[in-house]
């Protein structure tokens, strides 16, 4: 690696190149997210209608989703691309689906929280996402329309999950530009600080034997991260895996470019600039012998002043050196910079002339021009100081300390004589002088704050620990990478529990001496809830919750060390979605369903009445979790299935209902606004027919909550366990028999929503979305 990087600047322009492994970047990522994690994260409610093929749709109604979840899902410079991975973690959604008859109906309803929620994938296009440093430190990628939301899992069907991703893709690429990006970090501002960030650009790449299906190494790889400083050109990226040496050395995990050409023309002709006087005119140039290749730097302007100088003698009461003024630059004066063998050498050649006030032991006085000719060659050795992720140069023994002072054109006999006690206390303390005058070349350096371009991608300063630091040419650094965070981290990092629930916290690897405290986090006004001191943390009571969901951030802390994990308080400790959908006993379709709980118990899923021969199998779709099979059709119109999921540990349960149609029916049923807004008016139709509430006709609540009178009034019970109802209606007069039923969203919808659904079905033409 050394030897490739003595070939030249290997930064492709850019001001600096970081690469990071790609998994602890990742495992990074999952732990800051907790720190990220704020209520003004959510995004804005969103409401959607999702026509996912010619015969279903799909209704959301509030969905909100959490903060994204940053990750790089795979190495390839070419088609480079993180993942952002959203939770819906709130909101309502109706699907509806065509009947035999081509009539839309809702076939079900399905209530989200944070227990159990769809999930939301974006892939963003690193090779069109440039990355931006605002004025105020705000780092953020700018996706500018160079991401495809691939899946929203809240269908039954892959092709249903991403068509409904394509419309979320088309929600999030309508909103404003300003919206349309994914903050990472914020910078603060420091003045006088070189390294200043102005645009970024990530791509991910292929470690040596990561696309080979046999290697050990298959997968592996870095993210690595360009940058620009204020002010500069960026540079070029390599366009394939193999264009792009892999910049991680083994053993380590993380590494750091910085240019040379940058550090020749930001840093060290700054370190030049602090040898002049402050004020003084000062330039500079970048000299290539070759073109492309910059050899060394050249002062061209510049002088360094210094306070007079006086010492005395055995023949001399007194002797003063003023106008002490050395030239950066000028006729027969030289400084240069450059790098070799690791190390910045500083060349400074030059010749001045300054006034000389000597006093004879005999009071006698003289005052004239001498000459001062000198060649100091000082070399420094960058040197790493990990813990505060800082550069700084290293003066070395110097390989050359030359200086002569002369009489100039003065020839009186008794200083003429005499001269040599001159030169030897003048020529010391000037030698001092201009020694000491180098040495604040070194000072600039110390404003090449290395943490600052780690905090591109990590929130925390200690992400990175960087342990060693070589100058071939560029300047490589290399350390790792610490999924720990250098100290320790908390388990669990993101957990679930109900109101009044206990989790209990701990250190790996355990640590003495830690305090734990647990806050809102920002921009929730929910009680907390307490922590013990040995870690055990107990959530807040129901009442004291606002809604059915709430998060709080637990925090230990050890000296000057900290880390957080994230606990859910969610109001209900199972879920199960949908709770209650429709299907064909001959569909080839199963119906998707989805549990959630908290903590780990496990999940026993059954048929409260197996007779029927229905199954509950595993999913076959992408993120699935379960699905219900149908038992062999029967001669009814339809069985209602109780699906029963039970947490093994807790004892705690949740009922789904699959409305399965065994024998198709002929009558339609739709509901109409009454003057009581707790009840709804049925209507019937057969075929085109209205049918009349009359003694005929046979209503009856077959699941859910509510009541229904002879003359088809449906009346919603506030407190009832189910938020729907399912009607079944029978009309029968003699031997002709008619047959139907409703899935009512009511009170999971308000009546007006539930009004507008209806209308929906209604204008719906069959067969077309």
């Amino acid at each position: 690696m050394l030897e490739w990087l003595r070939g030249g600047s290997r930064t492709g322009g850019f001001n600096c190149i970081v690469a990071y492994d790609r998994t602890r970047t990742n495992t990074v990522l999952l732990q800051e997210y907790i720190e990220r994690f704020t209520a003004g994260t959510y995004l804005k409610p969103i409401n959607m209608d999702v026509p996912t093929s010619g015969k279903t749709r799909e209704l959301t109604y509030d969905y909100i989703l959490d903060a994204g979840r940053l990750s790089f899902e795979n190495a390839s410079i070419d088609k480079s691309k993180a993942r952002l991975t959203m939770h819906v973690i709130g909101g309502s959604q109706v699907s509806l689906e065509e009947s035999d008859s081509g009539q839309l109906k809702v076939a079900g309803i399905s209530s989200i929280d944070a227990l159990q929620g769809p999930l939301v994938y974006l892939d963003i296009e690193l090779k069109g996402t440039e990355g931006v440093i605002s004025e105020d430190g705000k780092i953020y990628l700018d996706l500018n329309h160079d991401f495809e939301v691939i899946m929203l899992t809240f269908a039954a069907t892959d092709r249903e999950r991403k068509i409904g991703g394509e419309f979320l893709n088309d929600y999030f690429k309508g909103l404003p530009e300003d919206e349309q990006i994914h903050v990472l970090n914020e910078l603060k501002v420091v003045p006088g600080q070189y390294l200043v960030p102005q645009e970024f650009f990530i791509r991910t790449h292929a470690a040596p034997g990561g696309k080979d299906v046999h290697s050990p190494n298959r997968g592996a790889g870095a993210v690595l991260v360009f940058i620009t400083t204020l002010g500069q050109d960026n540079g070029k990226i390599a366009v394939k895996d193999e264009d792009q040496p892999y910049l991680i050395p083994d053993g380590f995990s993380a590494s750091m470019l910085l240019g040379h050409d940058f550090l020749m023309a930001k840093i060290f002709s700054e370190g030049c600039r602090a040898l002049a006087d402050e004020g003084s005119e000062y330039d500079f140039e970048l000299v290539s012998y070759q073109e492309g290749i910059i050899d060394h730097m050249r002062v061209l302007r510049g002088v360094a002043s210094g306070p007079d100088i006086t010492r005395s003698s055995t023949s001399f009461k007194e002797i003063t050196a003023r106008n002490l003024a050395f030239p950066l630059a000028g006729n027969d004066v030289t400084m240069t910079c450059k790098f070799a063998d690791g190390r910045i050498t500083l060349d400074w050649k030059g010749f001045s002339r300054f006034r000389l006030i000597v006093e004879l032991q005999n009071g006698q006085r003289q005052d004239f021009s001498a000459d001062v000719a000198w060649h100091m060659i000082r070399p420094f050795e960058p040197q790493l100081d990990s813990a505060t992720g800082t550069v700084s140069l290293v003066p070395l023994e110097s390989q050359m300390k030359r200086v002569k002072v002369s009489p100039g054109d003065h020839g009186y006999p008794p200083i003429i004589e005499n001269f040599g006690q001159i030169t030897e206390v003048l020529e010391f303390a000037l030698i001092q002088r201009l020694f000491d005058t180098l040495a604040r070349f070194a000072e600039p350096a110390s404003a090449i704050d290395v943490f600052r371009l780690n905090s591109i991608l990590f929130k925390g300063d200690n992400v990175v620990v960087l342990k060693d630091v070589h100058q071939p040419r560029d300047m490589f650094l290399i350390g790792d990478v610490s999924p720990s965070l250098t100290h320790f981290s908390i388990t669990p990092m993101n957990e679930k529990v109900g109101p009044e629930g206990q989790v209990t916290f701990k250190t790996v690897p355990p640590v003495s001496g830690v305090t734990w405290s647990v806050e809102k986090v920002p921009g929730s006004s929910d009680k907390v809830g307490s922590i013990s001191t040995s870690g055990v943390y107990t959530a807040p009571k129901k009442s004291e919750l606002d809604g059915s969901f709430t998060r709080v951030r637990v925090t230990a802390t050890a000296g000057n060390y900290r880390q957080s994990a994230l606990v859910s308080i969610v109001s209900r400790d199972i879920a199960l979605n949908p709770l209650v959908v429709s299907m064909g006993v001959e569909s080839a379709v199963l119906r998707e369903m989805s549990a959630g709980t908290l903590g780990d118990g496990e999940l026993v899923w059954s048929i409260a009445d197996p007779s029927s021969g229905s199954q509950i199998v595993p999913s076959n779709v992408e993120f699935g979790d379960k699905a219900f099979k149908p038992g062999p059709k029967q001669d009814v119109h339809i069985l209602v299935e109780e699906v029963v999921v039970e947490n093994k540990s807790t004892g705690s349960k949740v009922s789904s209902y699959v409305v399965v149609t065994h024998v198709p029916g002929s009558l339609t049923i739709r509901y109409e606004k009454t003057d009581n807004p707790d009840e709804v008016q049925l209507r019937l139709k057969h075929e085109m027919d209205d049918l009349p509430p009359d003694e005929n006709l046979t209503l009856t609540v077959v699941a859910g909550s509510g009541t229904v009178t002879p003359d088809g009034l449906f009346k919603i019970d506030p407190a009832g366990k189910h938020k729907f109802a399912v009607v079944e209606a029978l009309y029968s007069i003699s031997i002709f028999k008619a047959r139907g039923h409703i899935i009512l969203p009511i009170p999971f919808l308000d009546i007006k929503q539930a009004l507008e659904v209806q209308a929906k079905c209604l204008e719906h033409k069959p067969g077309k979305p």
